[in-house]
């Protein structure tokens, strides 16, 4: 008896550690689950923008990111777009329908769409950093820059915003850490993991411009009380929060978030 119930004791310890094995192997993965579980690479929206020019960026390490740019000549504002996750960034064609006034640039992550490599939050913001100084200085340094970040992307945005001093922050469905969004859906466990927090918390004190938040009221994968955590923590910038009656996936389909978008994008202010 004694000897089976320690070779149970065992295989319980082993099969715990094969676990915990593979939670640390996928971890990093989960947070960038778009570009490793899903296809992100079919965009007819943006593939079918009859002005929209396909472009390849060259990152510092030789990865090539594809996207889209949209030039709307000398003097037009330059909207940049960080799309969120399980997603092609050109479905945000639509923004450069809406807002026929102002360039717009969109690249997607690594790994996403059919852009090379393997995301991580270091190399996904330094990417969009780089990326935004290089076609800025193509487009002849427009007159405004604005970043606009959707779920993951707010992450990317923020960070990108605390650094090259954009003229406005636009978020959509924003948190204030990826660990502590995780850790409201499953308590405990997300801290046990190597996950990318993309903390915009620690970034958001550093962003100088005006932002804007739609918060989806009824959002259940970035639940609005990590919003509503991440609003203070912009101490040098005035927010204007937008409650948005609606989920996360569907809060762009919202008439008023339209609206205020085509608004906030071509009055340049």
């Amino acid at each position: 008896m004694r000897r089976f119930l320690a070779f149970s004791a065992l295989a319980l310890l082993l099969m715990l550690a094969v676990l915990y094995g593979l939670a640390w192997h996928w971890g990093p993965k989960l947070v960038f689950y778009g570009a490793h579980f899903d296809d992100t690479s079919a965009c007819p929206a943006a593939e079918q923008s009859p002005d929209a020019e396909a472009i390849a960026y060259a990152t510092a390490d030789g990865t090539t990111l594809r996207g889209w740019l949209w030039n709307r000549g000398q003097g037009a504002p330059l909207v940049a777009v960080y799309g969120g996750n399980n997603m092609n960034v050109g479905s945000f064609a639509w923004l450069a329908r809406l807002v026929p006034e102002a360039s717009f640039l969109m690249l997607n992550h690594r790994g996403y769409g059919h852009s090379e490599g393997s995301p991580s939050e270091a190399l996904v913001v330094d990417d969009a950093r780089a990326a935004l100084r290089h076609y800025r200085a193509r487009l002849g340094n427009p007159p405004r820059i604005v970043l606009l970040g959707f779920s993951l992307g707010t992450g990317v945005a923020t960070q990108v915003a605390a650094t090259e001093a954009p003229g406005a922050l636009i978020l959509a469905c924003p948190f204030d850490s990826v660990l502590a969004t995780a850790c409201q859906h499953v308590p405990l466990l997300p801290r046990l993991l190597p996950l990318d927090s993309f903390r915009s918390d620690l970034a958001a004190p550093q962003v100088r411009c005006p932002v804007t938040i739609f918060m989806g009221t009824h959002d259940t994968i970035v639940p609005p009380g990590r919003t509503l955590e991440l609003i203070p923590c912009f101490r040098a910038a005035t927010v204007q929060l937008h409650p948005v009656d609606s989920g996360h996936n569907d809060i762009f389909a919202h008439p008023d978030v339209q609206q205020e978008l085509r608004r906030l994008l071509s009055s340049g202010k």
